[in-house]
């Protein structure tokens, strides 16, 4: 996981600004070029790609969670949403043959110790 899950503020134009730095750095290829593109997961099919950035966001999705990916309990794990959630969150995160990027925005405490567990302690990077 080369960048993190770490929350920043919607609108903030210079934490905007750090985080496009800090993931342009995390995905210059070796020959000095920017190798950034952005795919809907509906366009990808089975392709793969060096460095994969997933961005989380619930917005105003009614068919996944991705809170609940990380803090779903017991039955819950069962509920469907849950289990779209998980699919498409690891779809996305095979697409990935060197690098990947996860990033949450305002994670919770719950969420964040699940990431730490996933992930490992040294890959959960505050991006501030």
């Amino acid at each position: 996981l080369g960048a993190g899950i770490h929350g920043l503020a919607a609108g903030n134009d210079l934490v905007n600004a750090q985080v496009h730095k800090h993931i342009s750095q995390a995905f210059t290829g070796a020959d000095g070029h920017n190798t950034q593109r952005l795919f809907r997961l509906s366009d990808l099919g089975l392709a793969e790609f060096d460095n994969v950035l997933v961005v989380l966001d619930n917005g105003r999705w009614n068919n996944y969670n991705f809170e609940k990916l990380f803090i779903a309990s017991g039955d819950e794990l069962n509920e469907s949403v849950v289990q779209r959630t998980r699919k498409i969150f690891y779809v996305c995160c095979t697409r990935t043959k060197e690098n990947l990027a996860v990033y949450y925005h305002n994670p919770s405490d719950r969420v964040l110790a699940k990431a730490r567990e996933w992930f490992g302690e040294e890959c959960v990077i505050p991006i501030s």
